[in-house]
């Protein structure tokens, strides 16, 4: 339900739209020599977004723009993942921030993405889990990273963060 409405919401910029591949389909989304890295295997769903107007790097050679989010701070890349199994059915959104130094300004990127999407598809309704993946330039104190309104935002702990490049295959399938 989550996924049709998604793909309903935002028909106009999907970057990448990958439902039950016959293959496994390998993405790199790269910004300022930041690259996050993922795939959606057989019996999969991927929906990705990049959902930062201000975007300068490519997502598997995309570059379609959503406006939804254009009045916010927000991260780059939102990334709805669905396993597709119903034994055990997994439905993540990620938010995805690829950013130089600035550590602070990324998680507050993150958090404004989180709290509008959990507004507009109200998670009683939808049921899906909410993850948060920085890849950064390094450098900054750890204590950046444990931004307590941060932790209330998302279920899929802990949050995912990486200098330079993060393979997330793991993290996305995480419930």
């Amino acid at each position: 339900m989550l996924y049709e409405r998604l793909c309903e919401d935002f028909a106009s910029c999907i970057s990448r739209n990958i439902n039950n591949p016959e293959r496994v389909i390998r993405i790199s989304c790269a910004e300022n020599h930041k690259k996050v890295l993922f795939e959606i295997h057989p019996g999969e769903t991927g929906l990705i977004l990049i959902i930062d107007d201000k975007f300068s790097g490519r997502c598997s050679n995309e570059e379609i723009r959503c406006e939804e989010f254009r009045s916010h701070s927000k991260c780059d890349i939102l990334l709805y993942y669905c396993n597709n199994n119903d034994n055990n059915l997994i439905k993540n959104v990620v938010f995805i921030e690829l950013k130089g130094v600035n550590v602070g300004d990324a998680i507050e990127q993150i958090k404004h993405s989180i709290r509008y999407f959990k507004r507009k598809y109200n998670n009683s309704t939808f049921r899906y889990k909410v993850g948060a993946v920085l890849i950064h330039g390094g450098g900054a104190p750890q204590q950046k990273f444990k931004d307590p309104e941060l932790k209330r935002l998302i279920d899929l702990n802990p949050f995912f963060t990486r200098t330079n490049q993060g393979n997330i295959n793991e993290y996305i399938r995480s419930s």
